[in-house]
């Protein structure tokens, strides 16, 4: 079974409102086979103050309301994803953000992947292109389902 790690952005999209999210499509049909057991997924740990934090920025936007957040947080807890702790991938996601000039955030999803054996998926279409070739990372945007 395929396993793919999918960043914040990518996750958001799952739960934000669907007319505003490029490539909303592809975001729900990942975790469809999720459901659907035919993936696996992982994330790291801090993922969920990084989701946390898209959609406060949606709420105070005013695309989100309060409990549409809390309850999409509630929702992404029931799926259940295995949390890997981030602090054991601090040291790589610092040494592939320094080579790839990206931040250690993003770097610690590509850490995870690359610790996993997973596939990273990101709606970033900087991030992907910045170090495509170069690690096992694909844009949400070139997924076909």
């Amino acid at each position: 079974m395929n396993l793919f790690v999918l960043d914040a952005s990518v996750l958001a999209k799952c739960f934000l409102p669907s007319h505003l999210e490029p490539h909303f499509l592809q975001a729900i049909g990942l975790i469809e086979k999720f459901r659907k057991n035919h993936i696996q997924l992982i994330e790291p740990d801090f993922a969920w103050a990084e989701i946390g934090s898209v959609f406060l920025k949606s709420v105070r936007r005013g695309v989100f309301t309060e409990a549409a957040a809390k309850n999409a947080l509630r929702e992404l807890h029931k799926l259940d994803i295995d949390f890997a702790p981030s602090a054991a991938l601090i040291e790589t996601a610092f040494v592939l953000a320094h080579r790839h000039d990206r931040s250690v955030y993003d770097c610690l999803y590509l850490a995870l992947a690359i610790a996993v054996e997973a596939e990273f998926i990101t709606a970033d279409e900087k991030l992907c292109n910045a170090i495509a070739g170069k690690a096992p990372v694909k844009w949400l945007g070139a997924i076909s389902l």
